[in-house]
């Protein structure tokens, strides 16, 4: 079980020009996708329900690259993680209240609701990265 997490950035017409260059930006992109996917990671990890504690001890982060595309990658190898997700299955008996499911879909809910704050450090990151 795995999602993607895409960033497009978008602006100024002469900014955009002077960033087609990604080699530019891959360092702030980078470092935000690694604060994206680690979020995602502390919200699922707390959401996900506990029988055994196997399900919330593996969720993994990563970050690819694919040719110029960069994205971040949330992850569980878990056998039961995607069924569990996809059920309508309450947990047995909740051993915090923020147990759920689905727990990995409000976990990117939660990242994206609070997206200004981590676009505003990726833009101070991007102008100390990039000198015109």
């Amino acid at each position: 079980m795995s999602i993607k997490l895409k960033v497009e950035i978008k602006g100024d017409e002469k900014l955009a020009k002077n960033l087609e260059d990604s080699s530019n930006i891959t360092d702030p992109t980078h470092k935000f996708l690694q604060v994206l996917t680690k979020e995602v990671v502390g919200k699922v990890t707390r959401f996900s329900p506990v029988e055994t504690g196997n399900l919330r001890a593996r969720w993994k982060q990563s970050v690819k690259t694919e040719g110029k595309r960069m994205f971040g990658v949330v992850s569980n190898d878990v056998i039961y993680a995607k069924p569990l997700e996809m059920s309508a299955k309450k947990p047995k008996k909740p051993h915090a209240p923020e147990e759920q499911i689905p727990f990995l879909e409000p976990a990117v809910e939660w990242v994206k609701k609070n997206m200004d704050i981590y676009v505003k450090d990726l833009k101070k990151d991007i102008e100390k990265e990039y000198k015109p």
